[in-house]
């Protein structure tokens, strides 16, 4: 009888990030009895390591993937010489595989999904002292640069000997938000940081979104559905990290070498909900196109029905939507369709024929095309990757 390889996890929390990393692991594994895991979440606990320890001597435990990177657990881990692959994408490449979130395509994305609300105004609530936070900072910036503007980094992670200072880190996004005059488009770290930048709002009298439209990462559904504002957020694919980091795992397992890369994993779409549900447009006239392509972008309608909805010369409609969103009424309407394709193809099972007539696409044949286009893979290959269980049927 084959023996099973056994694998450690060792991470805490219970957000959606943490479920679908499970499932992307479990995913790789395919069912096979190939794999066996143990879970240690009591990571800050001196004496999870110790239980690791013992696990690789009496055991026999192969391998080790952790989404917890702290200065102490990363040396504690070194000594352990065991394959390891690590998912913060805090530190360089120091003997561990790693695989994480692609966090500057993070800020990209989020930075294009407040372009398209016509915001011109931009800030990050972060900290600059972590790697990640640093690069969707970076992403943020790359994107909304192609406008002539930079976005202000809201500094976040403020310490003192006690520990952070809630009260100075509110105080200096108070101060700067109190500020603005102009509508204001604001990326946070997480999901948490961006419900904790709303409260600082609510503080001061702003309203969110029409004052401050707030974008978080991670979709913890948790946070982001329960807030008196539901939050909009960037989904990132934990299930897509988990597969990659049992890949990855796998080889170096079977002797292959670490590799020195990281894997970045792209982000899937920003999830829109009320906290950025805003639309400024130059005049009202584009303003009513914009409106009209987001509530029959799901109908069978082309640019000739935005004209007949919003009368004015073809030339001029083409001319006002490439200087706010950078592309043509045409571009954008498919964009919506492919943006509400994403969302049926993870939260539902209907079959592609169906998810194609939903999202406005004359048939299955072009659906594929332009999503593929678009996504830069097949509907089936988008779902099977990103969608959960319950939805993974092709």
């Amino acid at each position: 009888m084959r023996s099973s390889t056994r694998i450690c996890i060792m991470m805490a929390g219970s957000s959606n990030f943490y479920r679908d990393l499970l499932d992307g692991i479990m995913r790789y594994c395919g069912g096979s009895g190939r794999w066996e895991f143990m879970i240690e979440r009591e990571i800050f606990n001196p004496q999870a390591i110790e239980r690791i320890r013992l696990a690789i001597r009496h055991w026999r435990l192969a391998g080790l993937i952790t989404s917890v990177w702290t200065p102490p657990l990363r040396r504690a881990v070194a000594k352990l010489h065991v394959p390891t692959v690590e998912l913060s994408g805090a530190y360089g490449n120091e003997g561990f595989a790693r695989v994480h979130a692609d966090d500057e395509a993070i800020g990209r994305l989020a930075g294009r999904h407040l372009i398209e609300r016509g915001l011109r105004s931009f800030a990050y609530w972060g900290t600059p002292k972590h790697v990640p936070s640093v690069r969707r900072f970076e992403g943020l910036r790359q994107e909304v640069s192609r406008l002539g503007v930079e976005p202000t980094f809201i500094c976040r992670g403020i310490r003192t000997h006690h520990g952070r200072n809630v009260f100075a880190e509110h105080a200096v996004a108070t101060e700067f938000l109190a500020k603005q005059s102009a509508p204001l488009g604001v990326l946070c770290f997480n999901d948490y940081w961006a419900w904790d930048l709303m409260a600082v709002c609510d503080q001061i009298g702003l309203n969110v979104p029409q004052n401050v439209a707030v974008v978080g990462i991670g979709n913890d559904e948790a946070i982001c559905t329960v807030s008196r504002v539901p939050i909009s957020s960037v989904e990132t694919s934990g299930s897509q990290i988990g597969y990659e980091a049992m890949r990855i795992l796998g080889q170096m397992i079977r002797g292959q070498a670490t590799p020195a890369k990281a894997v970045l994993v792209s982000p899937l779409r920003v999830l829109g909900r009320r906290s950025s549900d805003i639309l400024l447009a130059p005049d009202n006239d584009i303003s009513r196109a914009l409106h009209f392509v987001r509530e029959h972008a799901g109908e069978p309608i082309g640019v000739r029905d935005i004209l007949a909805e919003v009368p004015m010369a073809r030339r001029r409609l083409e001319r006002r939507f490439r200087e706010l969103l950078g592309r043509t009424p045409e571009q954008h309407l498919f964009h919506e369709r492919v943006e509400r394709a994403k969302g049926l193809l993870l939260e539902t099972n209907l079959n592609l024929a169906d998810v194609a007539a939903r999202s406005g696409f004359a048939n299955a044949s072009i659906f594929a095309a332009i999503f593929k286009r678009a996504a830069g893979m097949t509907p089936r290959q988008y779902r099977l990757r990103h969608a959960r269980p319950s939805t993974a049927s092709p």
